[in-house]
Formats: structure tokens, sequence, C-alpha cells
């Protein structure tokens, strides 16, 4: 993985923000998941997929609509991105 798609990546992540982190500090708070996410999309696991263990399994949360509507598109995204960025 380039630093540039571990940047994107983590950027994605800090736009997820589950747990609304302070601006600023939604960066590092996410980039231990970067490795992981790439792992699971190379492994054939769906992005969303990944997020919702994220969100469930990692940090603890429950899945609600307000997941479901913000975590799907941008779920899209990040695969549209990795999508493009595959080597």
């Amino acid at each position: 993985m380039t630093l540039t798609v571990f940047a994107d990546l983590n950027a994605f992540l800090g736009e997820w923000d589950p747990i609304g982190m302070p601006k600023g500090l939604e960066l590092d708070e996410y980039q231990m998941y970067v490795p992981g996410l790439l792992a699971a999309y190379n492994k054939g696991q769906t992005v969303e997929r990944f997020l919702l263990w994220v969100y469930e399994q990692q940090i603890g949360f429950e899945v609600n609509e307000e997941f479901w509507a913000f975590t799907r598109p941008l779920a899209e995204r990040i695969t549209q991105y990795l999508r493009a960025h595959e080597e």
C-alpha cells in the first residue's frame, strides 16, 4: 500500500467518523483500521461489511438507520476508489 492510498483511506474513515471525534483528531482515531480495510477488500470482503464489523465489534455500537444511511454511500465510494487503485 502506498502512502497516498493509506492517507486517502484514512481520510475516508475520518469522514465516516462513527464516534464523532473532534475536528482534526478523526484521522488519528481511525488510521489503525486502514490495513484491515485493505486486507478485507483484497480477500473479497465488502467495504460495507468491514465498516459494519468495526462499528459493532470494535467500537461496540448497535447498528441503526443513521449508520446505514451514511455508511452505505461511503462504502461505495471507498470501493470505487480501491477498484481504481488496484495494483
